[in-house]
C-alpha cells in the first residue's frame, strides 16, 4: 500500500468529523433520516467523549464559565456513552468510565443533559457521576456554536430528552456543596449568630452559596451555610446583595460569552436579576450600563449601586429604568486576580462608597436621588 492510500484508509477508519464541539459530517445539511444526533454537555472540561468505544474530540478549549457542550452525529440505534476523558492524551489525562446507554431514532436530535462528575478521593481516583436534566439550557448553550439549521432547532426546542435516571434537586445540591466545600462542608445555619453580616457567591450550574462573617478566636472568618439552586443552569451570579429570602444579583448569561469569557458580538451578557431564595425562581430587573465584570453590588430599599471592574459607579433608584454613572479615576491594581476593594458606609442620610485599587477614592451617593458625586480621590 502506498503512503497516500494508507493515509486515506486511516482517515476513513477515524471518521470524517473534525475536532470540536460540533461533530457533524456535513454541518450545513440538516440531519436526514439515515442519521441521528445527540447533544449534551459536561460541567467540567472533558476533551474526549467515547461512544460505542469510538473517541470524539469535542472540547473547544478552556471555558471561562459555563457548560462544555457538544453535538455528535450517529447512526440510528442503540448506543452507549462509554466514557469521557479530560486532559492532554500525550501527558496527564483522566479517564472516567460512564456507561450510559441510549436509543436514537432516524432524523432525531436527542439530548442527554449535563454530565456532572465529582471526585470522592484524589488518592484512589474514585468518583461519582450523574446527569442533570437541564436540556433546554444545554440547547441554549450549544446554539451559538451550532450551524444555522441546528441552532434553529435548538432555539425551538426541537429535540427529545433521553430516557434515563437524572439527579434530583436534593442530590444535586449535595454534590455542588462537595465541589464548593471539599473539606469543611456547610456550617449549620443555627450556629450563625443573629445579625451576622450575610454575603453571597455564585457557584456552578446557576447555584448560589450564602455565607456569613462571624468572629472566631478574635478574628472574622467566613462560614458557608446554605447553597440554593436557581431555575437556570447557564446563569452565573457574579455579585449579589439582599437578605435571606430575596437577593438581587449581577447575572452573567454564559451562553453570551465566548470560550475566553468575552461577550459574543459585543452583546452585554450581564443583567440585574431578582432571585427568590426559597423557590430559586429568577426574574429580570434591568439591563446594566456596563459590559465588563461587576465588582460590587448594593441593594438598599429603592437604591441600587453597582460598581464595575474599572471602579465605575452606577446608580439607579427606579429599578434600572434610568441610571446615573460616574467614572471615578480609581485604577485597578496591577495583575489583579480578585475583584474587590469596595466598602460602603452610611453617613448623614447618604451612602459613601469607598474604593481601593492602585489608588483610592470615595463616592458620595444621595440616598434619595441616587446621584453619585466624587468626594475624594488620591493619586
Amino acid at each position: 500500500m502506498n503512503k497516500l492510500a494508507f493515509l486515506f484508509t486511516v482517515v476513513l477508519l477515524q471518521g470524517c468529523a473534525m475536532p470540536g464541539p460540533i461533530q457533524i459530517e456535513k454541518k450545513e445539511v440538516p440531519i436526514a433520516g439515515q442519521q441521528s444526533l445527540i447533544i449534551g454537555a459536561s460541567l467540567d472540561q472533558h476533551n474526549y467523549v467515547y461512544i460505542d468505544g469510538k473517541q470524539y474530540e469535542v472540547s473547544p478549549g478552556d471555558h471561562f464559565r459555563g457548560l462544555y457542550t457538544y453535538a455528535i452525529e450517529l447512526p440510528p440505534g442503540q448506543h452507549t456513552l462509554t466514557a469521557v476523558k479530560s486532559g492532554d492524551p500525550n501527558y496527564s489525562s483522566t479517564y472516567y468510565p460512564i456507561g450510559r446507554s441510549f436509543q436514537t431514532e432516524p432524523g432525531e436530535i436527542l439530548s442527554l443533559g449535563t454530565l456532572l462528575i465529582q471526585k470522592v478521593s484524589e488518592k484512589s481516583g474514585s468518583f461519582v457521576h450523574t446527569w442533570v436534566p437541564n436540556h433546554k439550557d444545554v440547547a441554549n448553550a450549544l446554539s451559538p456554536l451550532a450551524p444555522q439549521w441546528l441552532a434553529n432547532d435548538l432555539t425551538q426546542n426541537s429535540f427529545v430528552a433521553a430516557d434515563g435516571q437524572y439527579v434530583t434537586a436534593k442530590t444535586l445540591r449535595n454534590l455542588l456543596v462537595m465541589r464548593a466545600e471539599p473539606y469543611g462542608g456547610l456550617t449549620d445555619p443555627s450556629r450563625i449568630p443573629a445579625g451576622a453580616p450575610i454575603g453571597f457567591e455564585g457557584q456552578a450550574l446557576g447555584s448560589v452559596m450564602m455565607h456569613a462573617w462571624v468572629k472566631e478566636d478574635g478574628k472574622m472568618v467566613t462560614k458557608d451555610f446554605l447553597l440554593f439552586l436557581t431555575d437556570n443552569t447557564t446563569n452565573y451570579f457574579e455579585k449579589c446583595s439582599g437578605a435571606m429570602t430575596e437577593i438581587m444579583c449581577v447575572t452573567v448569561d454564559t451562553t453570551k460569552l465566548d470560550p475566553s469569557g468575552f461577550p459574543l458580538d459585543g452583546e452585554s451578557p450581564r443583567t440585574l436579576r431578582l432571585i427568590d431564595v426559597g423557590t430559586g425562581q429568577t426574574s429580570h430587573v434591568a439591563d446594566i450600563p456596563f459590559i465588563g465584570h461587576g465588582r460590587s453590588l448594593l441593594w438598599h430599599e429603592d437604591l441600587i449601586i453597582a460598581v464595575d471592574e474599572d471602579f465605575g459607579v452606577h446608580t439607579t433608584n427606579d429599578q434600572g429604568k434610568t441610571w446615573q454613572s460616574l467614572a471615578t479615576g480609581v485604577e485597578r491594581e496591577f495583575l489583579e486576580l480578585v475583584l474587590r476593594g469596595v466598602t460602603y458606609e452610611a453617613k448623614n442620610g447618604n451612602i459613601l462608597v469607598h474604593l481601593s485599587g492602585s489608588n483610592s477614592g470615595t463616592v458620595e451617593i444621595d440616598a434619595s436621588t441616587g446621584e453619585p458625586t466624587l468626594a475624594r480621590l488620591t493619586e
